[in-house]
């Protein structure tokens, strides 16, 4: 099956009374499972649009920040991040909006990751007075948390794989705006076994593994192969930058193996906020 990419061009996605330069901030995409959806966040609430393009509706709609909006594997509900109550939370949806029911509560940030795949589960990270980082499932009826695992270094974006009890996570790393870091501290590609309790370390070249995504076709992500230029000391210059293909944030698709190859080939400007269909036919970014 041929993987058809994306480059999503949002002023395309958008009510047609607003001008594609006043489109600044869009960001979060979201995939439907089938891909015929996207989901995304603009102006602090989550839109829905079909993803051939078209006139885009909010299905939230409040004061505060609403972010990170994912798709349940049933396509029946959308999970999204807000801090309406102060810190952020995980809330749940309908696709076509409504009242959103809030799932988490904790004092601290929870940090949505996306969803078990019998679509009863969200999987969140959070440190629930620990000071080690953890992926918790919460099941979206009873609000009931059972912890998944915790780990010494930073858990990122637990999300479970279709067709298996695996859940893939980045480990350690940086945010996504320092997509180019290279060194000991770039996130790490990781599975964790639901079934049997077992982490297996997936891919791990001193680059960073952002946006990673499980599908029936694979699992991609967004990282790089090549190192980019580094600061230099203020006497001397580090001298005019030329861009390579390796060494832009593009979308990379990983084997079982840890081996990967390119799927964009963007140079200079890379991939952000990377999703797929659940079949991996499609990828947006």
């Amino acid at each position: 099956m041929k993987t058809r990419s994306l480059w999503i061009a949002l002023a395309l996605l958008i009510p047609a009374n607003i001008r594609a330069d006043e489109l600044v901030g869009a960001r979060s995409l979201a995939l439907s499972p089938t891909g015929d959806q996207l989901a995304f966040s603009y102006q602090g609430d989550i839109w829905v649009v079909e993803s051939k393009g078209g006139i885009a509706k909010p299905i939230t709609n409040n004061i505060e920040m609403d972010d990170a909006p994912v798709w349940s594997p049933d396509g029946s509900m959308i999970a999204f991040t807000s801090n309406r109550f102060g810190n952020y939370d995980v809330f749940v949806t309908g696709v076509k909006g409504g009242k959103p029911k809030r799932i988490t509560y904790g004092s601290d940030n929870d940090r949505l990751g996306g969803w078990t795949t019998d679509s009863k589960k969200v999987l969140v990270v959070r440190n629930s007075e620990s000071s080690y980082s953890g992926a918790y499932s919460v099941d979206v009826d009873s609000l009931a948390i059972k912890e998944q695992f915790r780990d010494i270094f930073n858990v990122r974006t637990p999300s479970g794989i279709p067709n298996s009890t695996k859940i893939l996570y980045g480990r350690n790393g940086f945010p996504w705006q320092r997509a180019r870091y290279q060194g000991s501290a770039a996130q790490q590609l990781w599975t964790y076994d639901s079934a049997s309790g077992k982490r297996t370390e997936l891919r791990d070249h001193g680059y960073q593994h952002l946006w990673p995504v499980g599908t029936e076709k694979g699992i991609f992500c967004v990282t790089m192969t090549e190192p980019v230029p580094s600061s230099s000391t203020l006497s001397k210059s580090v001298g005019k930058i030329k861009w390579t293909v390796g060494g832009t944030p593009n979308v990379y698709a990983i084997d079982a193996k840890g081996g990967a190859k390119r799927v964009t080939d963007f140079v200079g400007d890379g991939t952000r906020f990377l999703t797929a269909a659940a079949d991996g036919s499609v990828i947006a970014y």
